[in-house]
């Protein structure tokens, strides 16, 4: 049995719908963060060849998970990549962890779909449900944007600067005139 994705006169190939084919076992990525939430999301192990970004952060949250391995792509070589894949495939432990975790992922009491369904219902039953609105929508524009706390501040800093340059005019003139005292003597 063939994968049924794979068209040489496609642009585009679907990756949710490949990564949700049951003969897939391993997902080999640049560690995107969509591209992990699928493979996440179908319980794909991964192993992740990471670029720029936030691309390397991502591939390491995925390793410390336990989901896959990553290799720099910089270094890359035939040997270590092999190996690389063949740890994965051969080691359980991969497949069985981000398994579990999409299990825990996908257990929910509605679909997507129906959760979006009842929410707008909701919404729509209870008039715009202003019980579950966000007090800034009944706050002013000053007190939302926490514009009156960054005026208090600035006038505090503004003071303290005033105070700063009375303090520093008052210990050069207390200076100069025990210098001026001095050289009379």
């Amino acid at each position: 049995m063939s994968l049924q994705f794979f068209d040489e006169n496609k642009d585009w190939l679907p990756q949710d719908d490949i990564l949700a084919h049951p003969k897939i076992k391993l997902f080999i990525n640049h560690a995107g963060k969509g591209g992990l939430t699928e493979a996440q999301y179908h319980g794909k192990p991964m192993l992740s060849l990471p670029v720029f970004g936030d691309q390397p952060a991502n591939a390491d949250g995925m390793v410390k998970k336990g989901f896959g391995l990553t290799i720099n792509l910089l270094t890359l070589e035939e040997q270590p990549f092999r190996e690389g894949i063949e740890e994965i495939l051969s080691n359980p432990k991969y497949s069985q962890t981000v398994s579990t975790f999409s299990k825990l992922y996908r257990d929910r009491p509605l679909t997507a779909r129906e959760t979006v369904i009842y929410w707008t219902e909701y919404v729509i039953r209870h008039h715009g449900a202003p019980h579950l609105q966000s007090p800034v929508m009944h706050m002013s524009f000053i007190a939302a944007n926490n514009l009156d706390i960054y005026a208090i501040l600035a006038i505090i800093v503004v003071v303290l600067l005033l105070l700063a340059k009375a303090v520093i005019k008052f210990i050069i003139r207390k200076l100069s005139s025990k210098s001026k005292k001095v050289k009379k003597q």
